[in-house]
């Protein structure tokens, strides 16, 4: 790859994730104006477009945490994801793959004594973790092409599946 595309895609794809970085002759060195639209307005549609398709992404993947939170406040937690862990895969599937670890690193009672964490935090982490596991073993490799045991199986025949998952929760307190 030529050293100009590769400095066109970085630029493009920080300008896309970092709007307030985007400089408007940068932009015009890179994009020129169309009869209809000036290239600021162009890039301006498809950098909107992007990040709500992106939360809209986001918002799949954890649908329980999104309608928790409200679709106005996930999206607020999902575009500051974005900016601080952009997608480095050419897949959607990955996209939220770090969103319970940046809640986790990002929450406002980070700096609380544990007793002092609140429950609610605790929860939507808990939830955004057991959501993106429940994403991912819904795809994972299961018992395809193996019989099923019924009630004649015996012990020493069963086996656990591949897509198994065991999960551990954190929430503290109880929830109001």
């Amino acid at each position: 790859m030529s050293a100009q595309l590769t400095q066109m895609q970085t630029w493009f794809m920080r300008s896309l994730v970092y709007p307030r970085a985007l400089q408007l002759d940068e932009l015009t060195s890179y994009l020129k104006d169309s009869p209809r639209r000036s290239a600021d307005k162009q890039f301006f549609v498809y950098q909107r477009s992007y990040i709500l398709r992106l939360c809209k992404c986001l918002q799949e993947q954890f649908p329980a945490l999104s309608y928790c939170l409200g679709i106005e406040l996930f999206d607020e937690f999902a575009r500051e994801y974005l900016r601080h862990c952009p997608s480095t895969s050419p897949s959607l599937y990955d996209l939220g793959n770090r969103f319970t670890h940046y809640l986790e690193d990002n929450r406002p009672d980070k700096s609380a004594p544990d007793d002092q964490k609140e429950a609610w935090i605790d929860f939507m982490i808990d939830l955004s973790r057991y959501e993106f596991e429940l994403f991912r073993l819904f795809d994972a490799p299961g018992h395809e092409g193996q019989q099923l045991p019924d009630i004649t199986t015996s012990d020493e025949q069963l086996q656990l599946q591949s897509c198994l998952s065991l999960g551990h929760y954190q929430t503290r307190g109880q929830l109001t």
